[in-house]
């Protein structure tokens, strides 16, 4: 009986084992709402590497959302892929799990989730808010920091066109 439940205990170390040294897929790219296909991408940040190179580039200031993967987070990223379209060329939407990408709450010392840091077009953290921040919270924090956000509209009548 003995023997049973140290083989068990073994597989399930070994099951164990194999679930946290499982590679991290990476990627050369911080991926952002703006740059990613209509799938939301939040895993492809290489750890310790979290620049927002390509976002500078953009010289457009940033909201990033830093969460970690719960039941909430696909919600989010509806809400926030939504926001990224409807304000493109104005701002750009970041969203982060940090399940997978423990560099970037280390980076911005992010202790509590979800955090959203609203970034100059540089980088540079110019406010934080813990816990949920609707779309007129945010762009209401946008303006009090100095930006002014108009919707874009869409041409040919909007989704679908005439």
């Amino acid at each position: 009986m003995k023997i049973r439940y140290l083989i068990l205990l073994f597989a399930i170390f070994i099951f164990l084992a194999w679930i946290k040294l499982k590679p991290i897929q990476e990627c050369n790219n911080v991926c952002s709402l703006n740059t990613c296909s209509p799938k939301i991408c939040t895993l492809p940040i290489p750890p310790g590497d979290f620049r927002l190179k390509k976002e500078k580039k953009q010289r457009l200031p940033i909201f990033l959302e830093v969460r970690k993967k719960d039941s909430s987070f696909l919600q989010a990223s509806t809400f926030l892929k939504e926001l990224r379209q409807t304000f493109q060329k104005q701002f750009t939407v970041v969203l982060v799990d940090t399940s997978d990408n423990v560099a970037v709450a280390k980076k911005y010392k992010i202790t509590t989730f979800p955090t959203q840091l609203f970034l100059d077009p540089k980088g540079k953290e110019l406010f934080r808010h813990t816990g949920t921040f609707s779309r007129h919270e945010i762009l209401k924090q946008w303006n009090r920091l100095g930006y002014s956000f108009s919707p874009v509209t869409q041409k040919n009548g909007g989704p679908g066109g005439t």
